[in-house]
């Protein structure tokens, strides 16, 4: 039997100005969706800081060449080397809910863009159809957190964990974040689109009292 590890940022770094949760540790697969799904009064726990935060900038650092070759060695086909990146995004601290830092803070995630669409983006071209709906897509709140569904369901949040038990987070200039910055959840990463959000209110009453 193949043991499967996912590997868990424990966001312990801190280089200069910018705050960075690049710390990792191998956590065995079955072991990660407690982590991942952990009750929210936990993950408010764990959490060193919980940040407001907006102005998303996306920077791709370039895979090492193996990372490029392993799809192509495991029979995978149509790989696309511009899109095959681990982006990093810098997120502008516009609130501070629980703990202090860095006015800015660097998240590993997933590339903004569909797959395949990297050479468009920088050709200046739209890389989608439909701008609002995938926007919408990667902005799921849940319809502003009312739905029950998003409470109800622990493993229920806009980043949820990938068949390669990893989270991976997008962001996008234009919206607003609720980041719990400490081992990764799947609510650790909610669009905030209104200030009377249910969830952001939610954290804030929790922290106040």
């Amino acid at each position: 039997m193949i043991q499967r590890y996912a590997l868990v940022s424990l966001w312990l770094i801190t280089a200069g100005p910018y705050e960075v949760g690049f710390a990792q540790q191998a956590v065995p697969c079955e072991a990660v969706k407690s982590i991942y799904t952990a009750e929210i009064d936990v993950l408010i726990e764990r959490s060193s800081r919980i940040v407001l935060v907006e102005d998303a900038r996306w920077h791709a650092l370039m895979p090492s060449r193996d990372d490029i070759n392993k799809p192509i060695r495991e029979g995978k086909t149509g790989i696309d080397i511009a899109t095959a990146q681990l982006p990093v995004y810098s997120l502008t601290v516009r609130e501070d809910l629980k703990g202090s830092g860095a006015n800015t803070i660097m998240i590993a995630g997933k590339s903004p863009f569909p797959v395949g669409t990297a050479s468009d983006v920088r050709n200046g071209k739209r890389p989608w159809p439909d701008e609002s709906a995938y926007r919408d897509s990667i902005n799921r709140h849940f319809n502003g957190h009312e739905d029950d569904a998003f409470w109800i369901d622990p493993a229920l949040g806009r980043a949820p964990m990938g068949s390669d038990c990893e989270i991976r987070p997008m962001f996008l200039s234009g919206t607003r974040y609720l980041v719990f910055i400490g081992p990764p959840h799947v609510k650790a990463f909610e669009a905030i689109i209104e200030p009377d959000d249910k969830w952001l209110l939610h954290i804030r009453r929790v922290l106040q009292n």
